[in-house]
C-alpha cells in the first residue's frame, strides 16, 4: 500500500471514531433511572440548589459528611444549565473521560509520538469496564480520576519544560480540587509524585524552593479556606473526621489479615478486568527490551513510576475497588501503545484484531436475540444488521499495519456498544417504581410541605489509625430511604424532602410503614422501597388531629 492511501485510510478510521464516540456514549443514556450511588450525588446536589447554600452538602436535610462538594458543584452547574434529567446527572462522567483522553493526546503525543497518543487515548476511553459499566453512571469516580490523572501528568510535564511555578501551582490547585472531590487521597498522590519526579532525576533539591511554598499555601487557601468558611456554618470536626475514616477504613492498617491477602489476590484480577480487552496486548511485548525503551523515554519511565509508587496505596488497601484504579490507566496504556510496533507485533495483532471481530458479531447477535425475546423489534435488528456489518468488514477487508488494525479494533468495540445501548440499556432497571413513584406522589402533595419521620441511624465515626484511636465523633443520619425517592420527590416538588423525628407539622410525611400504624393516619400513597431487595412498604400519609 502507498503511503498517500495509508494516510488516508488512517484518517478516514479516525474520522468513524470520531463519529461513533458521541453516539455510543450518549445513545440511550437517558433511558434508565439512577441507581447505584448516583441518586445521592443528584440529592446532595439538587438540595444544595434547592436551599440556595452551596456551602453545606446535606441529604434530606440532614448534614452529609461522606464526600466534600466539588463534584455537586459541577453538577450543579449542569443541572442550571440543562435541568435534571437522568442523562444530565451522567453528563459531568462522560466528559471527564472525554477531557482525560483528550489531555493524554495532548501532551503524551510530544513524548511518545502521534500514533501512540491517540491508540492510548481511544484505550481508556474503550475499556470494558469503564465503556460498558462506568461510563454508564453518573457517579463521581471518572471526576476524579480526571483530576488525580491531571495532577500527575502536569508534574511530568512542567517539569520537563522547567518551568517550576507552572509545576507546582498547577499540580496543588488539582490537588486541592481532589480533596474537596475525595479528600485525603489526593494529598499522597501529590507527595508520592512530587518525590517520583525528582527522584527520577535526581533533584531532590528541588523540592526545597519558593515556588513549592506557593503551591503549598495555594492549596490551604484554597481547601482549607473552603473547610474554613464551612466551619462559620456548622461544626467542621464531624466532617474531616468522617473523610479521615472513609480514607483510612480501606487500608490494610484497619482490615484484618484475611482480607489483606485475599486483595492480593483480587488486585491483579481487577487490573485486568478494568482493560479488557487491551489487556492481551501486553502479552505480545514481552520479547520487549523494557529497561532500554524506559531508559531511553523518560515519559514512560515516569508512567511506570507513577504507577508502581501509588498503586502501591491501593495494593494494600484492601477497600479498593475497580472505579479507584482508572487514573492509572492512560499511563499503563501510554508504556502499552508505544511498545506495539514491529512485524512480529503485527502478525499478532491481527490476530487480536479478529478475536475482536468475532466476539462482537457473536455478542451483536446475542443481543439481537435477546432482544427479539423481549419485543424490541427494531434495536434488535439494528443489532443484527452490526453484526452482518462487521462479519463483512472481517471477510472482505484486508488492513496493513499494526495501527490501522487497533484503529478498526477500536471501532468494532465502539459498535458493540452500541448495540449494547440499543437493547440493553432500555431493559436497564426499567421497572424500578422509584420514579413513577415519586411523580404520583408529587401529584397528591401539590403545594404542602413534605417531611421523612422515623428513627434515624446512628453513625460513629473513629479517627483511628494503625489502631490507635484519636477521637470519636457520634452522629445521626435520617431514617432510612432510597435515595432514588429523595431525588425524584425534590425533583417533582421543587422541595427537599426533610427528614424530621417529630410529627408536630403540617403536611405530609412519608415513613417506613413499620414505624406508624396506618390505622391511626390518614394514608394517601403506599409503595415499596426496594433498593438492597429489601421488601420494606413506605407511606405517604397525614397525621389525623388529636
Amino acid at each position: 500500500m502507498k503511503i498517500g492511501s495509508a494516510n488516508l485510510e488512517q484518517k478516514n478510521l479516525l474520522i468513524a471514531i470520531a463519529v461513533l464516540i458521541p453516539l455510543a456514549f450518549f445513545l440511550n443514556l437517558n433511558s434508565y433511572q439512577l441507581l447505584f450511588e448516583e441518586p445521592r450525588r443528584a440529592l446532595v446536589a439538587l438540595e444544595m440548589i434547592l436551599s440556595d447554600n452551596w456551602l453545606v452538602p446535606t441529604t434530606n436535610g440532614e448534614l452529609y459528611y461522606n464526600k466534600p462538594p466539588l463534584y455537586n458543584w459541577v453538577l450543579i452547574f449542569f443541572i442550571n444549565l440543562l435541568g435534571t434529567a437522568e442523562w444530565v446527572i451522567r453528563l459531568p462522567s462522560v466528559l471527564s473521560l472525554f477531557a482525560t483522553a483528550f489531555l493524554h493526546y495532548l501532551i503524551s503525543r510530544k513524548y511518545i509520538g502521534e500514533k501512540s497518543a491517540i491508540l492510548s487515548a481511544l484505550f481508556y476511553i474503550t475499556s470494558a469496564d469503564i465503556l460498558f459499566f462506568f461510563s454508564l453512571l453518573g457517579e463521581i469516580d471518572l471526576f476524579y480520576a480526571f483530576i488525580v490523572y491531571s495532577q500527575g501528568l502536569l508534574i511530568f510535564h512542567f517539569y520537563q519544560k522547567k518551568e517550576w511555578h507552572w509545576l507546582y501551582l498547577s499540580s496543588y490547585l488539582l490537588a486541592s480540587a481532589g480533596i474537596l472531590t475525595k479528600g485525603i487521597p489526593s494529598l499522597f498522590f501529590q507527595g508520592i509524585t512530587l518525590l517520583v519526579i525528582f527522584i527520577l532525576n535526581k533533584d531532590l533539591k528541588r523540592l526545597f524552593s519558593k515556588w513549592h511554598l506557593a503551591g503549598i499555601l495555594l492549596l490551604a487557601i484554597t481547601s482549607g479556606g473552603y473547610f474554613y468558611v464551612y466551619s462559620l456554618q456548622h461544626d467542621v470536626g464531624p466532617y474531616l473526621a468522617r473523610l479521615f475514616t472513609e480514607t483510612f477504613s480501606r487500608t490494610a492498617l484497619e482490615k484484618n489479615s484475611t482480607d489483606n491477602f485475599r486483595h492480593l489476590f483480587n488486585f491483579p484480577v481487577m487490573m485486568i478486568k478494568i482493560s479488557a480487552p487491551w489487556f492481551l496486548l501486553f502479552l505480545l511485548t514481552f520479547r520487549e527490551n523494557w529497561k532500554e525503551k524506559l531508559r531511553k523515554n523518560a515519559f514512560l519511565n515516569f508512567c511506570l513510576w507513577f504507577c508502581l509508587t501509588n498503586g502501591f496505596l491501593y495494593l494494600l488497601s484492601p477497600g479498593t475497588r475497580e472505579r479507584y484504579l482508572y487514573m492509572f490507566f492512560p499511563f499503563i496504556y501510554a508504556i502499552l501503545a508505544h511498545s506495539l510496533q514491529g512485524m512480529y507485533v503485527l502478525r499478532w495483532i491481527k490476530k487480536f484484531y479478529f478475536f475482536i471481530g468475532i466476539a462482537v458479531v457473536a455478542g451483536l447477535i446475542g443481543m439481537g436475540v435477546f432482544g427479539l425475546t423481549i419485543s424490541f423489534i427494531v434495536p434488535s435488528v439494528f443489532c443484527f444488521i452490526l453484526a452482518l456489518a462487521i462479519a463483512a468488514v472481517l471477510y472482505y477487508i484486508r488492513l496493513n499495519s499494526s495501527y490501522v488494525h487497533l484503529l478498526a479494533s477500536v471501532i468494532i468495540i465502539l459498535v458493540a456498544r452500541i448495540g449494547f445501548d440499543l437493547v440493553v440499556l432500555p431493559t436497564k432497571k426499567q421497572n424500578d417504581p422509584y420514579r413513577n413513584d415519586a411523580q404520583k406522589m408529587a401529584r397528591l402533595i401539590g403545594d404542602e410541605p413534605l417531611y421523612l419521620i422515623g428513627l434515624p441511624q446512628p453513625r460513629i465515626d473513629e479517627v483511628k489509625l494503625a489502631g490507635k484511636l484519636f477521637t470519636t465523633f457520634k452522629r445521626d443520619e435520617p431514617a432510612f430511604l432510597a435515595f432514588q425517592t429523595s431525588f425524584y420527590l425534590s425533583r417533582f416538588t421543587g422541595r427537599i424532602l426533610k427528614y424530621t423525628k417529630v410529627e408536630n407539622l403540617p403536611g405530609f410525611y412519608i415513613s417506613n410503614e413499620k414505624f406508624k400504624d396506618p390505622a391511626r393516619v390518614h394514608v394517601y400513597y403506599k409503595f415499596n422501597n426496594k433498593l438492597n431487595k429489601s421488601d420494606d412498604w413506605y407511606i405517604l400519609y397525614k397525621a389525623k388531629p388529636l
